[in-house]
């Protein structure tokens, strides 16, 4: 129980804190997707949905994988036997599931993203995560309307070689004359 205790202190703390701290970054970046919930804030939960689906958690890879049975993917054999690396990240940019996926939409409906697992592997505090970010994120936003970047977005220090892709910090200002 305490080793369970840690995982999910731990997986829980670092993930959504980066997770928060990214979606602050692209939101700045995407003044007009962060007018339409300021002016809506109802549509917060609908906002982290698109946000997680995307914003990459990690690097984007997942441990390789081994291949029970011969299957063909995308016009590629892959043998029984056969190593593969999955990006599950990718499978949210799909253009067949998603409508123009390149695009930030938080008003996007039905957003049925990977970004915290899937089936048994879903996330066990995923509900948990979404809230806090919702909370965070649409607080944030209230109480500092005028928040920008201190710095520009390509200054920004990132964490390197890390299991959770995220900023070292986060500099940010208020516009002037706030």
């Amino acid at each position: 129980m305490v080793w369970l205790s840690f995982t999910m202190l731990a997986g829980g703390f670092e993930t959504v804190s980066q997770q928060i701290a990214k979606s602050i970054v692209v939101l700045l970046e995407h003044p007009a997707q962060l007018a339409i919930v300021q002016a809506s804030p109802e549509l917060w939960p609908s906002a982290v949905e698109e946000l997680l689906r995307f914003i990459a958690l990690g690097p984007g890879t997942s441990l390789p994988l081994e291949a029970l049975e011969d299957v063909e993917l995308s016009g590629v054999r892959i043998r029984a036997g056969d190593y593969v690396l999955t990006a599950p990240a990718a499978a949210n940019f799909d253009a067949a599931v998603y409508v123009d996926p390149e695009h930030l939409d938080l008003t996007r409906h039905d957003n049925l993203h990977l970004a915290l697992g899937h089936g048994p592997h879903y996330c066990l505090g995923a509900n948990l995560a979404k809230m806090e970010m919702q909370v965070t994120l649409r607080l944030l936003f209230e109480r500092f309307p005028d928040l920008r970047l201190a710095v520009p977005v390509e200054e920004l220090p990132w964490v390197p070689e890390h299991a959770v892709w995220g900023l070292a910090r986060l500099p940010v200002a208020l516009r002037p004359g706030a």
